[in-house]
């Protein structure tokens, strides 16, 4: 059995997706020794339950975003906040498990910091005043790809036309993977883009890179314009903690 110090983030990231069996010989380890390591070791078993968590949290958000109306403006600072935002806010950081020391009730009400939560489809750039905007791609759909550019080019476009600066992120995890690879479809896309806007960053989740690494038993080789990260979660929670638009393609 082996040393629960040398277990790695994509071994338990395998076990929790119920993968193991996919992982090569060299880092193999079954279910039974998994659980058996779990057992023995305390700080282990919270790190699987903690990594659990994370993904629970973030897949129970794509849920649980309402179909229609949900998008509500950072810039309207001084209306008052409808009891559907606080609704919605709420169930989100619920399911967030509240970050860092913010308590849910001071954040709601405090309109100075409003994260929000979309979907491509909905979000109007034309009618947005939003500064810092993170778009997440986890699937490598033909549509939802091309949506998600054709929103970020259609975002820089208005923000130019407004004379408004904005911070872009466009974050590629699980499949979406694929389209910050090498030789991926849509590499002249984004060399286009990142050559000719100084304000797009493109990111690509490190579990999500060691995870296929682990599939495909060779090395993930990133486009030139791509920075791993070390997971997608991680960078969207931080994001969200700084108050930028959270939005799904």
């Amino acid at each position: 059995m082996m040393d629960n110090k040398n277990v790695t983030d994509a071994q338990l990231n395998a076990f929790i997706d119920n993968e193991l069996g996919s992982i090569n010989e060299s880092e193999y380890i079954d279910e039974v020794d998994m659980l058996s390591l779990m057992d023995e070791n305390p700080g282990l078993k919270k790190r699987v339950s903690e990594m659990r968590h994370d993904m629970n949290m973030l897949s129970g958000v794509y849920k649980n975003i309402p179909i229609e109306g949900h998008f509500i403006e950072p810039s309207e600072k001084h209306k008052a906040a409808s009891m559907r935002y606080v609704s919605i806010a709420a169930s989100i950081f619920l399911v967030l498990g509240v970050i860092s020391g913010l308590f849910v009730s001071q954040y709601l009400f405090d309109k100075s910091v409003q994260p929000v939560f979309t979907v491509v489809s909905d979000f109007n750039p034309a009618t947005s005043d939003a500064e810092k905007i993170l778009i997440h791609v986890s699937s490598q759909d033909e549509n939802s790809v091309n949506a998600a550019f054709d929103k970020l080019e259609d975002i820089i476009y208005f923000s130019d036309m407004k004379k408004r600066s904005v911070k872009l992120k466009f974050i590629a995890s699980a499949e979406g993977l694929s389209v910050l690879r090498e030789k991926s479809p849509y590499a002249q896309r984004i060399k286009t883009i990142s050559e000719k806007y100084k304000n797009v960053e493109f990111m690509a989740c490190g579990i999500a890179m060691e995870t296929a690494f682990l599939k495909e038993k060779k090395a993930v080789t990133l486009l030139p314009e791509v920075k791993k990260i070390p997971a997608a979660l991680g960078e969207i929670m931080e994001n969200i903690k700084n108050s930028w638009i959270y939005m799904k393609s």
